[in-house]
């Protein structure tokens, strides 16, 4: 009996080194995995822990299921109320119409139109490629146009100083060459008492100023 256990026993000690070179030692400094049903070929999937040091790990935000939503209505501005101040339509011949307005609440609005003095002409001009020898055939053509000396202009003043905010007109006004518009809306934004001068030559106008009611109309 002894002799067989003297046989067995070199055996034994030979199968358990061969066991134990078949399993490998953990490697040092590795990541603890934490595993998770999934569907690879193991019916495991491994995510493995990664540290991020500059942030806080926090728990997702938890969207209630009922939320109560504030809606800010905002005032709304009434809108602006506007008073006619001068209406007034007059045939300028070298002549000048002024009035006074003290204007707390820009801007004033002052619209014109105008009327000015037609000029006709007639041409005629000779044709004679459509006649015959010796002949010749002559058309007169008529022309209707502004008048040079109709002109129209709008200029605005502080009444304490003099000094002109605006001015603006039709045709040549005193040297200002203005445009052949014969309606125009004059927007003037400086406040303070306002003196308006009315100036023209062979022409008619007709001119009506809004200010808005808020602060100017009491």
């Amino acid at each position: 009996m002894k002799r067989a256990f003297n046989k067995i026993f070199p055996i034994i000690i030979m199968l358990l080194v061969v066991v134990s070179a078949c399993v490998a030692p953990p490697k040092p400094n590795s990541t603890t995995s934490s595993t998770s049903s999934g569907t690879s070929g193991t019916g495991q999937s491994t995510v493995q822990n990664t540290t991020f040091p500059y942030v806080t790990i926090e728990t997702p935000y938890q969207t209630p299921t009922t939320q109560r939503i504030l809606v800010t209505t905002l005032p709304t501005t009434p809108p602006a109320e506007w008073v006619e101040i001068y209406n007034k339509t007059q045939y300028f011949s070298w002549n000048k119409t002024a009035f006074s307005f003290d204007l707390k609440n820009p801007p004033m609005y002052i619209h014109y139109s105008v009327i000015p003095v037609n000029v006709t002409r007639n041409v005629t001009i000779f044709q004679h490629w459509d006649a015959g020898p010796g002949q010749m055939t002559e058309e007169t053509i008529k022309y209707e146009y502004f008048s040079p000396y109709s002109w129209f202009e709008v200029t605005v003043r502080n009444k304490d100083t003099g000094r002109i905010l605006i001015q603006n007109g039709f045709g040549n006004a005193h040297g200002n060459q203005y445009s052949q518009e014969t309606n125009r809306t004059i927007n003037v934004i400086n406040g303070g008492i306002l003196l308006v001068e009315l100036d023209g030559n062979l022409i008619t106008a007709k001119v009506d100023v809004k200010v808005e009611k808020t602060d100017n109309i009491l």
